[in-house]
């Protein structure tokens, strides 16, 4: 069966949104920690049923400069 393509880094950075697992892509971090963020209300994510669907471009640029001045 073949493997779904994934998108390079470069389409990636000119999304409007992202899931968890894009953003632990391209940011070389592991997914828990994206997830972690998202449920503790530290990266805004729009969440259905429990699981996060989406995370806009805005929130994320706004997570990583809180993030970068810890």
């Amino acid at each position: 069966m073949p493997h779904p393509q994934r998108e390079t880094i470069a389409e990636l950075l000119v999304k409007d949104h992202y899931t968890p697992e894009e953003v632990s892509e391209l940011l070389q971090i592991d997914t828990y920690v994206v997830r972690r963020a998202c449920w503790d209300g530290a990266l805004k994510a729009h969440i259905v049923d429990h699981h996060i669907v989406s995370i806009e471009r805005d929130d994320l640029l706004h997570w990583l400069d809180v993030w970068e001045h810890l």
